[in-house]
């Protein structure tokens, strides 16, 4: 009377394990490397918003994408030199990437393929999937430069790699120079802007 008891809960652990081994997130985890990008028109569509953030050298580096799939439901980014975070999700086909949606075309241990939803002309993605290391982007990172004299010259924060909220600059004889807003990294608030002597130049409505 027992052998069929066995039998059975022996079937539910392989349907179990087999369903566990094919789940989605689970191959989505890891790092993945851009390959190729097809658009049906040419143009300047990306996978996800470019951070403002600048290269130290000021200098255009070549715009590799890398994404790394954690298993928190959070992705870091690095293209060229510029990295950030984003959350996502996997459901079925659909992949939601930040505020991006993709449905996924191909999924297995090597490779990776999304079309990006929602377009009129739709652009493929082609990953690979890759041992490569980045460093982990900080959901919160404060930035703060000063002159030579000691003067604060730039202020303000990073949040998951975009600007967000006022960053202030100065003039290096201690008269501000700049306030600025950003919501993701996009420009908010009202802009303004000082010249030495601390006379108001620039005052403009960012959103």
């Amino acid at each position: 009377m027992k052998r069929p008891v066995l039998v059975l809960n022996l079937i539910i652990y392989l349907l179990l394990y087999a369903c566990g081994q094919n789940n989605p997130k689970d191959d989505l985890t890891g790092t993945w490397v851009l390959a190729k990008k097809e658009n049906a028109i040419k143009s300047q569509s990306s996978i996800i918003p470019i951070s403002k953030k600048k290269d130290s050298d000021n200098k255009e580096s070549e715009q590799e994408t890398i994404i790394r799939f954690n298993p928190n439901s959070s992705a870091d980014f690095k293209q060229g030199n510029q990295c950030f975070k984003a959350n996502y999700s996997h459901k079925g086909h659909k992949l939601t990437l930040g505020s991006n949606e993709f449905k996924i075309l191909k999924l297995d241990p090597d490779s990776l393929i999304l079309v990006e939803e929602n377009q009129l002309m739709p652009t493929t993605y082609h990953y690979f999937k890759s041992n490569k290391e980045f460093e982990a982007v900080n959901e919160l990172e404060s930035i703060e430069e000063k002159y030579s004299n000691g003067q604060l010259k730039t202020k303000g924060v990073y949040l998951n790699g975009f600007e967000e909220g006022l960053w202030e600059e100065w003039f290096e004889n201690g008269q501000k120079k700049s306030e600025r807003k950003f919501k993701e990294g996009i420009p908010a608030g009202t802009w303004k802007e000082w010249d030495e002597s601390g006379k108001l130049v620039r005052e403009q409505k960012m959103d």
